[in-house]
């Protein structure tokens, strides 16, 4: 991951981040990572791609490799 930054909302609604990862194949994608809280995210740390659903329409997020 090369940059990131955590969106802070008022309750109900959670913190999200928005990312700027450098994939290795070269280009570097803006989105955000998933399945871990916004506070844990960190720049470096190794990310995975997946593809979701969100308003009917495929998204590309990122979770933290394992």
């Amino acid at each position: 991951m090369y940059s990131l930054t955590t969106v802070r909302c008022k309750p109900p609604a959670s913190d999200y981040n928005v990312a700027l990862v450098d994939l290795a194949e070269g280009p570097r994608v803006m989105s955000r990572v998933v399945g871990i809280p916004a506070a844990h995210v960190r720049i470096g740390m190794a990310v995975l791609a997946r593809i979701v659903s969100e308003d009917d329409a495929p998204l590309v997020v990122f979770e933290a490799a394992r």
